[in-house]
């Protein structure tokens, strides 16, 4: 029987090579806790370079940063660049500078008038908290401010497709040539907005009477100039070229920009007659539109 306790106590005892297993196991641990902890408080100096490019990075987020007092090279290869891009003048793509300066020069200059009859259509058509367009019936549902609704390029829609998922589709020639569209807009708009004071937003204009008190997504810079819009240029934009690409579509595409424009009236973004003006800005704009790199940019 005592032999028998004996054996019973030595099998329920840990082996050393368990006990020594378990030390060097919460020894590791520990090792590697008091490392992190130093890391962090950068008692131990992290790796500031990337082991595979060799290019700064964060050392506790691995982003790629460029520090000034450490790599001054490349900052001014940088800055090199940027004055190139400053320096060298725009080519528009699809019209002429001749061109480009009579739509500048058609743009009419925002005035009192054109506010109060603003205005006067913001009364006139707002019903209870969402707006409804005159040419649309009173089934239309309220509208929903989320990321479709400030982002023509979400909104809009082509072969039932989002514009830009549309347009990730097409061969890279034809994006370079409808990227090269909106270049040449925000170019015109660009020259307009630098001759002009910039146009307080409808809310900021008058802020008891919006409803929803000039609700606009915080850094959209589509919001940089409220007349004319660059909101509404892409919206009226995207409808040209879709409908050149499918011509049968035409009126839906140009009540897709209707709906979405209305939206920045209801919103506080801008009036109607920035709408009126941007909307004409856009066709004349296509009826000078290069007619061969319009038809090759729709294919």
């Amino acid at each position: 029987m005592d032999n028998l306790n004996v054996f019973n106590k030595e099998l329920n005892q840990p082996s050393k090579k368990h006990v020594l297993a378990k030390y060097v196991l919460v020894g590791v641990l520990a090792i590697m806790l008091v490392t992190i902890l130093l890391f962090y408080t950068r008692l131990i100096p992290l790796p500031t370079t990337s082991v595979l490019t060799g290019i700064p990075v964060d050392p506790l987020t691995g982003q790629v940063f460029i520090d000034e007092a450490t790599d001054p090279a490349i900052l001014a290869e940088i800055e090199t660049i940027l004055e190139e891009v400053r320096n060298t003048p725009f080519t528009f793509s699809f019209i002429t500078t001749e061109q480009a300066n009579r739509l500048i020069e058609s743009i009419p200059v925002y005035t009192t008038e054109m506010s109060l009859a603003d205005l006067r259509y913001y009364k006139e058509h707002l019903n209870n908290s969402y707006f409804v367009p005159v040419d649309q019936t009173p089934s239309v549902a309220p509208m929903m401010y989320d990321d479709s609704t400030h982002n023509p390029w979400i909104f809009m829609k082509v072969d039932g497709e989002h514009f830009y998922r549309w347009l990730e589709s097409r061969d890279e020639e034809t994006i370079d040539k409808l990227y090269g569209t909106f270049d040449d807009i925000q170019e015109i708009l660009r020259r307009y907005h630098d001759t002009q004071p910039p146009v307080k937003t409808f809310y900021e204009q008058y802020p008891d009477q919006v409803a929803l008190g000039g609700v606009f997504h915080p850094g959209n810079p589509l919001s940089q100039h409220s007349y004319p819009s660059r909101f509404i240029a892409e919206a009226y934009t995207i409808a040209h070229l879709a409908s050149r690409a499918n011509p049968s579509q035409r009126e839906t595409y140009f009540l897709q920009a209707d709906t979405l424009v209305s939206y920045g009236v209801a919103f506080g973004w801008y009036g109607t007659s920035s709408i009126t003006t941007t909307k004409q800005l856009i066709t004349d704009y296509f009826s000078m539109y290069n007619q061969d790199s319009a038809n090759a940019s729709a294919q």
